[in-house]
């Protein structure tokens, strides 16, 4: 759904099966921002409006209940040194260990030695 929106950033369904997508990996934020660009170009969609309140609610729903999904971010892209900068110069100097060391995985929440989990 995403290589289509970016051939295609004004088409309706690519946004709603892209929201779907995140609705299948409860990742309920991404759902929410993706149906809310279909609703902006379909604004008469009452199922596009369903489906966005639904997304809204289960984002709340999982808020409340501290049941957060975070998404895996790649050291150094872009939204990894948002969060560095505004987490502070600790979780820079995290990233760039990371980015070294191939067996180490970098998560928006924190960083894990694969050996550690076995």
């Amino acid at each position: 759904a995403k290589a289509v929106l970016r051939l295609k950033p004004g088409w309706v369904k690519g946004h709603a099966r892209a929201a779907a997508a995140y609705m299948g990996l409860q990742l309920y934020s991404e759902a929410k921002e993706a149906y809310e660009k279909a609703v902006q170009l379909e604004p008469d969609d009452q199922s596009l409006q369903r489906s966005l309140d639904k997304a809204a609610a289960l984002e709340l729903q999982h808020a409340r209940e501290h049941k957060h999904i975070f998404r895996k971010t790649k050291p150094g892209s872009q939204q990894q040194q948002k969060q560095d900068q505004h987490q502070g110069g600790a979780a820079a100097a995290a990233a760039e260990k990371g980015a070294k060391s191939k067996k180490k995985t970098k998560l928006s929440f924190q960083l894990e030695d694969e050996e550690d989990q076995e």
